[in-house]
């Protein structure tokens, strides 16, 4: 066997294996796995994905119809100063490596977006 038949036989190989790779992940029908770029987040079946419209931040959320989880993500992400810290918990954590800030009404009821 020659050398160009070897080298041949290799990146054919290299390519199939990305290829075969590449379709794998791309026609996975995990439905509770809902990709957002910046994150993914595995949610129940009956959950849907919201898309909103940010200025210069990523936003979006999940939904049951019922409740909800949104999100506000980058460098001019609402920062929540101008909210009642009376009616609204606040912490901040580490989610995947990343600094987030998190926060949730005290009281239960139709409440408006926060950002």
């Amino acid at each position: 066997m020659n050398k160009a038949t070897l080298y041949f036989g290799i990146i054919l190989l290299l390519s199939i294996s990305i290829y075969v790779l590449y379709i794998s992940n791309s026609q996975k029908s995990d439905n509770n796995n809902f990709n957002f770029g910046a994150f993914s987040i595995y949610i129940p079946e009956n959950w849907k994905k919201i898309e909103y419209n940010g200025m210069d931040s990523y936003v979006g959320g999940i939904t049951n119809g019922k409740d909800s989880l949104t999100f506000d993500y980058g460098w001019y992400s609402y920062n929540f100063s101008d909210e009642d810290r009376e009616k609204q918990l606040f912490t901040t954590d580490t989610v995947n490596g990343k600094i987030a800030l998190i926060t949730k009404r005290k009281r239960k009821g139709n409440n408006r977006n926060l950002y």
